[in-house]
């Protein structure tokens, strides 16, 4: 992942083991929920608020959106990292 970090970024490169469906994402999102809610606060008050965000009344679209925005900042800040060492 080190060589190559922008591979595993976007949700549609298949590239992330356990988060290929719904049922994947949302138990993920539901069992990290607080810190996802935190993470997603933080980068809110750093970059702006998040226009578009799914409604937690659809519970499926809700988690599956934090699992998804989880994993691309945390890989986000893998990148940051990989290019400030290079």
């Amino acid at each position: 992942m080190n060589e190559y970090p922008y591979n595993y970024y976007a949700a549609d490169s298949g590239s992330v083991p356990g988060f290929i469906y719904y049922n994947q994402t949302i138990n993920f999102a539901k069992r990290h929920h607080l810190k996802i809610l935190q993470i997603l606060d933080d980068f809110e008050n750093e970059c702006g608020k998040l226009e578009r965000k799914p409604s937690p009344l659809d519970e499926d679209l809700y988690y599956n959106w934090l699992a998804w925005f989880s994993w691309e900042n945390t890989i986000s800040e893998v990148i940051s990292f990989v290019e400030s060492e290079n």
